[in-house]
């Protein structure tokens, strides 16, 4: 140390001593007294510093969460309304092609009834032609004898 510092200390020193000296014995010890109470007081205002940070965290923890919960439940249900679209489009086809079902089963049906009826007829046709035969047969029959 050079002198001029060793002369800054030794005044810094006798300014702490005549505090010191002006605060007397009770004023020494309730200055002892003071650090914990200063510990205890720095200690509770680091934790209300900490716990308003926290408190700020939850807060930005809640609208983060809230907001993509808000952006979940906007995304699934424009997913549901596309599959409520599909699931009808996909009703309305299976309902066309069922109603083309049963209108191939319904023309069907009537195809067969067109065929019996003309099978009656052809049998009809059939058995009077062959009565005409064997009428005819015995005419001639008759004749040649």
């Amino acid at each position: 140390m050079n002198p001029q510092e060793i002369q800054t200390l030794i005044s810094a020193m006798q300014t702490i001593a005549a505090v010191l000296s002006g605060l007397g014995v009770p004023g020494l010890v309730a200055l002892a007294l003071a650090a914990p109470a200063m510990v205890l007081v720095t200690v509770l205002v680091l934790d209300h510093i900490r716990n308003t940070r926290m408190a700020m965290m939850q807060q930005e923890f809640r609208t983060d969460t809230t907001r993509i919960l808000d952006a979940y439940r906007n995304n699934t249900s424009k997913i549901l309304e596309a599959y409520r679209v599909d699931t009808q489009s996909v009703c309305k086809e299976l309902g066309k092609e069922h109603a083309e079902a049963v209108r191939f089963y319904n023309d069907n049906v009537e195809l067969v009834k067109d065929y019996e009826r003309m099978a009656d007829a052809l049998q009809t046709l059939v058995i009077n032609n062959t009565r005409a035969v064997e009428r005819l047969i015995t005419i001639v029959e008759a004749r040649t004898k």
